[in-house]
């Protein structure tokens, strides 16, 4: 006799779901760890030469693809 367990509706364990939800959370620490690093240089970029300044977007924009694919794989992850 076939005996399906329909209690988790992604056909994971329960142990699966709570480890799955444990990366979700690392993930989304990292995004706000990202963003308070990034926020200095987007809040201090007034004060800088202009190829400072240049520096500083382009390490506003790397952050902000890294917080992109964090976001998309703790997204994934919660489906």
């Amino acid at each position: 006799m076939l005996v399906m367990d329909l209690s988790s509706p992604s056909g994971r364990s329960a142990d699966m779901e709570d480890d799955t939800e444990d990366l979700a959370i690392q993930l989304s620490t990292r995004i706000g760890m990202i963003m308070e690093d990034t926020s200095a240089a987007a809040l201090t970029i007034r004060g800088l030469e202009p190829a400072e300044r240049r520096a500083a977007l382009m390490r506003i924009e790397r952050a902000s693809v890294q917080i992109h694919a964090l976001l998309s794989a703790a997204k994934a992850m919660l489906v």
